[in-house]
């Protein structure tokens, strides 16, 4: 019988190969790192020009990580939950959101009054609710639908 643990190596491996070739199909020369995070695999790319790659608010990134998940779910069913990171982009975002969600949490604690933030996507409203998931005084919910769903943050009752 394979080991977890194998099978786990097995998929970095090969989540390695295909992301090497696809950069160096696209003229590039990636230094992947694949890491074990909180949340699954964080798979860091540095190029030295990151930016087409980012895309703008990080559109090039999600697809880049929708064709890659539809890739290696075809050859690994049980595909672990992973995330790619290009030039740090999606570190700095969670620093951010991170950081938006404990300024709003002191602002709901010192006005009593619940914050609505402005709409995001379903990336940065998970970070925002597992910012505050164990917050003692604050809790979180989306509201909206699509495009417009959005985070109210208000006191615990």
């Amino acid at each position: 019988m394979v080991s977890e643990k194998s099978n786990q190596n097995q998929f970095k491996d090969e989540l390695n190969s295909f992301l090497t070739f696809m950069f160096h199909e696209l003229g590039e020369d990636p230094d992947i790192s694949i890491l074990n995070d909180a949340s699954g695999l964080l798979v860091e790319i540095n190029l030295d020009n990151p930016a087409p790659y980012i895309g703008k608010q990080g559109e090039a990134l999600s697809a880049i990580q929708h064709i890659v998940k539809a890739v290696m779910f075809r050859k690994f069913p049980n595909t672990p939950q992973f995330m790619i990171d290009i030039g740090e982009y999606k570190k700095k975002q969670i620093t951010i959101l991170k950081n938006i969600a404990i300024n709003e949490s002191i602002k709901v604690r010192r006005t009593g009054k619940p914050v609505e933030l402005a709409p995001m996507s379903p990336f940065a409203r998970r970070i925002i609710h597992l910012t505050l998931k164990e917050h003692p005084q604050v809790t979180t919910h989306s509201i909206g639908e699509g495009e417009q769903r959005r985070i109210v943050i208000d006191l615990k009752k």
